[in-house]
């Protein structure tokens, strides 16, 4: 054979076989980078947050869960609802409360005169009317007054809810709240001061429950009080009870006969003087 012609085939042969390798060869792969033009923040941290288990219900008088927060302090009771058109001829003006069950209660509302913020006296007894011209006589005598028929069957949130609504009045001095109680009245307000409701001095004609006041006494001491009732009365018994375990000024005045509750006054003239005197001493008005 011929060496030029046997060179050219090993030639061929060599260029076949580098072109086989060639192809089991994968071409290289080229991943795609890029830079920043300029700095960067680092990346956040991963944040797990807690999920509330409590239903919103569980914290109804909590911040924003509690509708009337921007309205109304904690505890607090809205004022008293004026009823009818105001009378500027009259010093009394009928109220109106609602208790935590619905019931509307009624009263009156005697407001003290002048500008500045005055001390001021709830009134309880089962009829209002009893009580004749005390509350107006109070008012004269520098006092913003209150008068509040008691319920049958009144609990004691009766007697707090009016005195916290009575210290969210303009013009009440919240820090001077005296009460005048007759019969179930006076033992509810009794109860009322011993728990904690506003309430710096207390007159109370003829307690009617003995349990319940003399109870009571040991956490409303060593607040003033003021007693009376008819030496024929059972609560007469009664208020001798309570000024044997009162710890603070009691004044005490006995009437005679079987009279009870508002029903006093009218009995004994000199018992509304006294009981007015009394509040300006322990009120601050004197």
């Amino acid at each position: 054979m011929n060496c030029k012609l046997l060179l050219l085939l090993l030639l061929l042969l060599l260029a076949a076989a580098l072109a086989l390798a060639a192809c089991d060869t994968p071409p290289a792969q080229i991943t795609p980078s890029y830079e920043l033009s300029g700095p960067t923040l680092e990346p956040s941290l991963e944040v797990f947050p807690e999920v509330p288990t409590n239903e919103p219900t569980q914290h109804l008088f909590l911040g924003q869960n509690n509708p009337t927060a921007a309205a109304m302090p904690s505890g607090g009771e809205m004022p008293p609802l004026v009823v009818g058109t105001t009378d500027i001829s009259s010093s009394r003006q009928p109220i109106q409360l609602t208790a935590g069950d619905g019931t509307q209660l009624d009263g009156d509302l005697y407001m003290a005169s002048g500008e500045a913020p005055a001390p001021a006296v709830l009134m309880i007894s089962p009829d209002r009317t009893a009580w004749i011209d005390l509350p107006l006589r109070l008012q004269n005598a520098g006092f913003t007054v209150m008068a509040m028929d008691l319920r049958p069957n009144a609990a004691v949130g009766d007697v707090d809810l009016m005195l916290r609504a009575l210290t969210q009045m303009e013009l009440v001095d919240a820090g001077h709240i005296g009460i005048v109680g007759a019969e179930a009245g006076a033992d509810l307000s009794m109860v009322a001061c011993a728990q904690g409701s506003p309430c710096d001095a207390l007159a109370m004609l003829s307690p009617a429950d003995e349990a319940l006041v003399t109870g009571a006494i040991l956490q409303y001491n060593p607040r003033p009080l003021f007693l009376s009732a008819g030496q024929d009365d059972a609560a007469f018994g009664i208020t001798e009870l309570l000024r044997a375990s009162a710890r603070g000024d009691v004044t005490y005045e006995t009437i005679p006969g079987a009279g009870r509750g508002a029903a006093l006054l009218p009995a004994s003239p000199a018992l509304g003087d006294q009981i007015i005197e009394w509040l300006e001493t322990q009120l601050g008005t004197a």
